[in-house]
């Protein structure tokens, strides 16, 4: 993680984003909506890694967990790095795109829904 990242609503809450996220690993964060009570918590988030060819790749994870619906989003995308439209990114968000692959590097997230999901 680069610092590269996009609140739409709420924020993230006394622990940061990982730095850094291996193979197999998992890891947790509270982003939450301030306002009481919590309506929506909404967010996108850039990781940059290397292929297995030493290519530099750049992986996001957005996701949107509204309270007045039933099915909370997420969204991946694989790509060659490049300046993030976060505005695109909100729009591909109803795609619910849990899976993407680019030059030999795949991602697969996923949430669960109700009030407090995990990505």
């Amino acid at each position: 993680y680069k610092g590269e990242h996009k609140d739409w609503f709420g924020g993230i809450i006394n622990v940061p984003y990982p730095p850094k996220v291996g193979v197999g690993e998992r890891h947790s964060f509270l982003h939450l909506n301030a306002l009481q009570p919590p309506t929506r918590s909404s967010k996108g988030v850039v990781y940059r890694g290397v292929n297995d060819k030493g290519g530099v790749i750049q992986w996001i994870v957005a996701w949107d967990n509204r309270a007045d619906v039933t099915e909370n989003l997420v969204y991946t995308e694989v790509r060659a790095p490049a300046k993030v439209d976060w505005d695109m990114i909100e729009q591909k968000l109803p795609l619910n795109q849990n899976s993407s692959s680019y030059d030999g590097c795949f991602a697969h997230v996923s949430i669960t829904d109700g009030n407090f999901p995990e990505i």
